[in-house]
């Protein structure tokens, strides 16, 4: 069911390759532009430039094997974000986790590329004809998935984002998860294979039971981030049904939203020092703007029309159901679970009797929320 026509993806390939990888730079470029805006360490600025380039390179090179370095590189950044600008004592756990799942995935296919270099010659084509073994396929795979992340290798990324300093988890999710994707939109756009019904299962079981884990926690990073990897296994399935265009949507849509949410719990931390939802209730109340603006990012970060994470839902599951028919009720269920536990974060942050204490809602803060959501917007009409 899942093997299609290898010539028309091979097309695709020439003809949407370029789209993707400038797009995917130019968003890159314009998220950098925002951050340094709240940068002030020295240390942090020269982290970000060497991401830069890192990731362009990542972006433009044709050689596979080039590729998977500055892809691993810019991992080895985010390593130094999180050991150095970290919040608390305990993210050496979380660095370890790190460490663990992304080198622990990409080493062993390292070995096997060096091992058979003598079969291609690492450009890209090449690399995925190679990949028709399934072991290899295997080993290819599980770098980017990890990378997303998809279910059963998604355990670093909870830790990674409540130990981050504020510009750590927008990097990881505006940057480093859409590394991962377009790694897979590289293979899924040139090939086909019968092992990915096996991803699709495991992408179901990752969105619905990330989002179910979604509603019972009450760390506002948590919460997020759970968020992103239920968003990121809806993407996924986009790609193994071939919905190459709604899956792009979800992951630009996730590329601002995500770090914008996380922008906006770095305030209220800075603020407050907490991010317990039971702790900050009506804690949104205090500033107007910021009670209003974090609404709207819930909503689009739930899928609402007319913005890009609504499309890019509507086609993948248009799509699911030619293949799946009925079935694709299970992960509409799903999706209703990721929605609500958008509006239990916001209803859990709204309620109660206004705290009293001074406006905190600075102009820096409002420029980075109002930057972030012109972009969503103009690229929701834009596609």
């Amino acid at each position: 069911m899942f093997i299609c026509n290898n010539f028309s993806f091979n097309l695709g390939y020439y003809l949407s390759m370029d789209f993707f990888s400038f797009f995917f730079a130019l968003f890159t470029l314009l998220l950098f532009f925002i951050i340094f805006m709240i940068i002030n360490k020295k240390m942090m600025k020269m982290l970000l430039y060497m991401l830069i380039i890192l990731i362009l390179l990542v972006f433009t090179t044709n050689n596979f094997l080039y590729f998977l370095m500055f892809f691993e590189s810019v991992s080895l950044m985010i390593f130094f974000f999180l050991k150095n600008f970290g919040y608390y004592k305990e993210r050496g756990v979380s660095f370890f986790y790190l460490f663990f799942f992304n080198y622990i995935s990409s080493v062993p296919f390292f070995i096997l590329v060096i091992y058979l270099n003598h079969s291609f010659n690492y450009t890209f084509n090449s690399m995925f004809n190679f990949l028709n073994v399934y072991f290899y396929f295997f080993l290819f795979i599980l770098i980017f998935t990890t990378k997303l992340p998809m279910f059963f290798s998604h355990m670093w990324l909870p830790k990674a984002h409540v130990d981050s300093p504020t510009i750590g988890s927008m990097l990881l999710a505006g940057i480093l998860l859409k590394m991962g994707a377009f790694g897979m939109y590289r293979y899924f756009m040139t090939t086909s294979n019968n092992l990915f019904f096996i991803l699709m299962t495991l992408c179901f079981i990752g969105y619905f039971f990330t989002s179910t884990l979604s509603m019972r926690v009450l760390d506002m990073k948590t919460c997020i981030a759970y968020s992103s990897i239920y968003h990121m296994n809806l993407a996924l399935v986009g790609l193994v049904v071939y919905s190459l265009y709604g899956s792009f949507y979800i992951f630009l849509g996730h590329a601002i939203i995500s770090p914008l949410m996380f922008f906006m719990v770095g305030v209220v931390f800075d603020f407050s020092c907490s991010r317990n939802m039971v702790l900050l209730k009506s804690f949104f109340k205090i500033n107007i703007f910021f009670f209003y603006s974090f609404l709207l990012v819930m909503l689009m970060n739930s899928g609402l029309p007319p913005f890009l994470n609504f499309f890019g839902e509507v086609l993948v599951f248009m799509m699911l159901f030619n293949f799946l028919k009925m079935k694709t009720l299970f992960y509409i269920f799903g999706f209703v679970l990721g929605m609500y536990s958008n509006i239990r974060i916001y209803m859990m942050m709204t309620s109660g009797n206004v705290i009293q204490g001074k406006k905190f809602f600075f102009l820096k803060n409002l420029l980075m929320v109002v930057l972030l959501l012109e972009f969503y917007i103009m690229f929701s009409f834009f596609f």
